[in-house]
C-alpha cells in the first residue's frame, strides 16, 4: 500500500511541475509608467515590476543612440519622417537595429488589446518603441506631430520620476502608474484601482481510495479569495466538506454501508499567478477531521495532505491518522470535479 501511495505522490508532484510549467510559459504580465508632458505627447515605460521601472534609467541614454540613429537614417533618406509604426532594437552585445513598418504595410489581423489601450489611453497616432533586450524593457513613445521628435531629448524620465514622489505603496499595488505635469510639476495622478477579493462557493463530485477501499463523493467549499495587482487570483483559504459512502459488495448486493463526511480547512496558493491563464492554478494543504454517521474506523479520524487544482479538477493525497487503540493511519487519494 505504501508503494501505491508513493506512486500516487510522485504523480501528484509531476502533475504540479506540469501546470506550473504550463503557466509559465503564458504570456507574461508586465507593469507600465505613463509619463504624459502634454496630451500629444506619452511615453510608456514597460517592464516587470513597476518600482524595478521607475528605478531603471537606461531610457534616458537608449533615447539618445535612437534619436542619432535615426537622424542618420533620415539623412541618407533611408527614413521617411511620417511613418507611424518605428521599432529600434539593442541587444546585448550593444548592436542596434531600426525597423519601419511602411504606409502601404497590410495589417494582417487585429490586435484587439493593444486597440483598447490606444482608446482608453488616448494615444496619439505616430508611434516609436525601443525594445532594451539586455534588460527585457520596452520603452514606447506617441506624439501627435513627427517632428515633435526633437522634443524627446530634453525628457528627463529618472527626475521626472522622482520629482513625482511616488510612494511605496503604490509601487506595490498598481500596475500602472501615471505621470503629468500640473502647474509645471510632475506629479502621481495614478487612479487604477485593480485589485480585487471575493468569496468563491463551488460544489464537486468525484471519487476517492482509502486504503484499498473505493467510494464515491460529494463535496462543497467556501473561499475567501484575494488577488494581486492584475486582478489574477492569489490566495484563498477556506473550509470544505466532503460526504463518502463505503460498502461491501457481493451477490449483487451491498451490504454494510457506511456513510463518513470530513470537514477541511484549506490554505491555497496559485502558482500559475505571474501569468495569464484561463483559470487559476492552485496548489495548497488541507487539515480536517471525519465524522461518521454511525461509529467506524474513520470517524473522529484526522487528516493532513497536499491539493492540486487545475481548470476545475482537483487532485489530492492525505494521510489519515485513526483512532483505534494500534493508532494505525491510512492514506487517500482523491479526484474531484467542479460541478
Amino acid at each position: 500500500m505504501k508503494k501505491k501511495m508513493q506512486v500516487a505522490l510522485g504523480a501528484l508532484l509531476a502533475l504540479t511541475c506540469t501546470v506550473t510549467a504550463a503557466a509559465q510559459s503564458k504570456e507574461q504580465l508586465t507593469d507600465t509608467i505613463v509619463i504624459s508632458p502634454n496630451k500629444e505627447f506619452k511615453i510608456m515605460l514597460i517592464g516587470e515590476g513597476t518600482k524595478n521601472v521607475a528605478t531603471n534609467n537606461k531610457f534616458d541614454s537608449l533615447k539618445l543612440l535612437f534619436l542619432a540613429d535615426l537622424e542618420e537614417a533620415f539623412a541618407k533618406n533611408a527614413y521617411p519622417m511620417e511613418t507611424k509604426q518605428t521599432y529600434y532594437f539593442v541587444a546585448k552585445n550593444g548592436k542596434r537595429r531600426l525597423k519601419i513598418e511602411s504606409e502601404d504595410y497590410q495589417q494582417t489581423a487585429i490586435d484587439i488589446e493593444k486597440e483598447k489601450e490606444e482608446l482608453e489611453l488616448n494615444l496619439p497616432p505616430y508611434h516609436y518603441t525601443i525594445f532594451d533586450m539586455a534588460n527585457n524593457y520596452q520603452y514606447q513613445v506617441y506624439l501627435s506631430d513627427p517632428k515633435k521628435l526633437a522634443l524627446l531629448k530634453d525628457i528627463n524620465c529618472s527626475a521626472i520620476i522622482q520629482e513625482a514622489a511616488i510612494g511605496k505603496k503604490v509601487f506595490r499595488k498598481e500596475y500602472r502608474i501615471d505621470i503629468e505635469q500640473e502647474k509645471g510639476k510632475w506629479v502621481n495622478t495614478t487612479v487604477t484601482k485593480n485589485r480585487w477579493d471575493f468569496l468563491e462557493v463551488t460544489t464537486n463530485a468525484g471519487a476517492t481510495m482509502v486504503g484499498s477501499s473505493l467510494s464515491p463523493l460529494l463535496g462543497a467549499s467556501c473561499y475567501f479569495m484575494t488577488s494581486d495587482k492584475f486582478r489574477v487570483p492569489k490566495l484563498r483559504a477556506g473550509l470544505a466538506i466532503n460526504t463518502y459512502t463505503f460498502s461491501e459488495y457481493s451477490n449483487f448486493d451491498f451490504k454494510n454501508i457506511y456513510i463518513v463526511s470530513d470537514y477541511e480547512l484549506r490554505f491555497m496558493l496559485n502558482i500559475g499567478q505571474k501569468s495569464i491563464p484561463k483559470k487559476p492554478i492552485w496548489l495548497g494543504v488541507d487539515v480536517g477531521t471525519f465524522v461518521g454517521y454511525k461509529k467506524g474506523n474513520l470517524d473522529k479520524s484526522i487528516k493532513f495532505g497536499l491539493i492540486v487544482e487545475n481548470k476545475g479538477v482537483e487532485y489530492s493525497i492525505n494521510r489519515i491518522w485513526l483512532r483505534d487503540a494500534d493508532k494505525n493511519s491510512l492514506y487517500a487519494f482523491s479526484v474531484r470535479f467542479t460541478l
